[in-house]
């Protein structure tokens, strides 16, 4: 079930192209990346990991890609999404877990990435 929240297909144009690669480490648990167009020639891409494993992490996450994808078209920026999100994985998890998130996007036109990392990894581009 997990698996059904992952794109169907990834970005592979002159402007972005884009690979995933997905290795559970048990059954489920909460990791998560996707990529989501978006209107004006842009498009956000994220790299989630929610804190712990098994089936609380992966609920929480669910929870989380239907929040993103909710509030990516009404923020206003990135900081703002950010917020909105985390106030929701507040309330989701009551403090009892985290989740460390890579969130940018990218605009085709401008040729320009805005991004925030909150507790993720570093990240990596590749030109």
């Amino acid at each position: 079930m997990q698996t059904l929240l992952f794109p169907k297909s990834l970005p592979n144009t002159s402007s972005l192209k884009v690979t995933a690669l997905n290795l559970p480490h048990s059954e489920a648990g909460g990791d998560y990346y996707d990529v989501i167009p978006l209107s004006g020639g842009r498009t956000a891409f994220c790299i989630v990991d929610v804190s712990g494993k098994g089936i609380s992490a992966a609920l929480l996450m669910a929870n989380f890609q239907a929040n993103l994808r909710a509030l990516i078209n009404v923020a206003g920026s990135l900081e703002e999404l950010i917020q909105l999100c985390n106030n929701k994985v507040i309330e989701s998890a009551n403090f009892e877990k985290y989740i460390t998130l890579f969130v940018a996007i990218y605009d085709h036109n401008q040729n320009e990435l805005t991004y925030i990392n909150c507790g993720h990894q570093p990240h990596i581009l590749q030109s």
